[in-house]
């Protein structure tokens, strides 16, 4: 296991610097595994909420770190899918899925998404908006 030291510089109130240190390591291969069994429910999850569902949703975990002091696991994803009714169309989102262990939470934010995905997100936002005209 390869570890990071990565150096951080603190400002403390009498004005005299002080590093701080922490440690950033690669995930065990039993961590990555854990890793890719979650992040797999969580872009099912995330695949029926954000975008009303798909098919063939897979995941595939890119790398994986452990921060020490945050004591959080953070993993590049990408997710691929095929469309419920137009399933010849295929949609991929890559982005950083953050892992806490202190409360559980888990977060998602997206890095890049291929034209498919910006279609989708496009044409969801003008039927939501419509759906919001019709109620008023």
């Amino acid at each position: 296991m390869e570890a990071k030291l990565l150096r951080t510089f603190v400002f403390t109130s009498s004005l005299i610097l002080t590093a701080t240190t922490t440690f950033s390591a690669e995930c065990t291969v039993e961590q990555l595994s854990d890793i890719n069994t979650e992040s797999a429910s969580i872009a099912q999850a995330l695949i029926e909420e954000q975008f009303l569902g798909g098919k063939n949703i897979t995941q595939e975990v890119l790398g994986c770190d452990f921060n020490t002091d945050s004591q959080e696991f953070s993993a590049d994803i990408k997710i691929r899918w095929n469309g419920v009714l137009m399933s010849w169309n295929n949609y991929e989102l890559t982005g950083r899925m953050n892992f806490s262990n202190s409360d559980g939470e888990v977060r998602f934010t997206a890095v890049s998404a291929n034209d498919k995905v910006q279609e989708l997100r496009f044409w969801g936002n003008v039927a939501n908006r419509g759906i919001e005209l019709a109620r008023n």
